[in-house]
């Protein structure tokens, strides 16, 4: 922590020394901690940044955030589905990044479970098998420090059986994916949910690949129809890795940790 406020501090003597009316450099992101992405009744968001004179504002609504927003005070007690995103300002520096965090409210009932994975996952990265898709435990962006939670696979698709434990009217179905670059890993491009080789739902990834940095991604597939408890077919269709990757044209791996159905309200 020490070295990062000295940082902050040079960089604001920089801009000072130089005599510059606009800022040259950038605050850091504020620090965002949450106690459980996935949550039944509530989750609470905590916020820092070491910088004197900086403030953090925020927004709940996924938009961007500006000096207009609510300036962030206290630790945040969230009781829905929410998209948080957060960012530092500060007189002498440029607005940070912004860092956001995506939470969950899940049913405390569980709706669905995964019974069976064509093909298995890759031996490596086999986690505790199909039960970690519904113990609403949260993998880490750095998968490899919770091994028990990512199930992995490299090829063009993925099928995932699915039994759906009670009548639903409408809703959606929420996959929790790992995406990072670095390591070949993307999201996915399509998900197709099937009952009786018939599609009854869809998901197809909007634009373009952006994989700038590791992040977890939440693709939903909105159910427009009542589904009857029973089996159903989760397929997973790869991500072919871009043309400015180094393995530029192979289906890029998948990472899944957790598949949950949420009922429409």
């Amino acid at each position: 922590m020490s070295r990062y406020i000295w940082t902050c501090c040079f960089l604001l003597w920089v801009n000072f020394s130089l005599g510059q009316t606009k800022p040259l450099y950038a605050i850091s992101p504020p620090n965002m901690t949450v106690d459980s992405i996935f949550f039944y009744d509530s989750a609470t968001v905590d916020m820092e940044m070491a910088l004197d004179g900086s403030r953090i504002r925020y927004a709940l609504d996924g938009s961007e955030v500006t000096k207009t927003h609510k300036l962030y005070s206290a630790p945040l007690v969230i009781r829905e589905t929410t998209m948080i995103r957060a960012r530092c300002f500060h007189d002498l520096l440029k607005p940070s990044t912004e860092t956001e965090v995506y939470l969950h409210k899940l049913p405390k009932e569980n709706l669905v479970r995964a019974a069976a994975l064509t093909p298995k996952p890759a031996l490596a990265y086999a986690g505790i098998g199909k039960g970690a898709l519904s113990d609403h435990m949260k993998g880490a962006i750095a998968f490899r420090s919770t091994p028990d939670q990512w199930l992995g696979w490299e090829g063009d698709s993925v099928t995932i059986s699915l039994d759906i434990l009670d009548n639903v009217h409408q809703g959606r179905l929420v996959c929790s994916f790992l995406e990072d670059m670095g390591s070949w890993i993307l999201g996915p491009a399509k998900m197709t949910l099937r009952h009786n080789d018939q599609v009854i739902a869809a998901w197809q990834r909007p634009g373009e690949v952006n994989g700038e940095k590791a992040q977890f991604l939440f693709p939903a597939i909105m159910l427009t129809e009542d589904l009857i408890g029973g089996r159903y077919e989760l397929i997973l269709y790869a991500t072919k890795l871009p043309a400015d990757h180094p393995g530029s044209g192979r289906p890029a791996w998948l990472f899944i940790d957790e598949i949950f159905l949420l009922k429409a309200k």
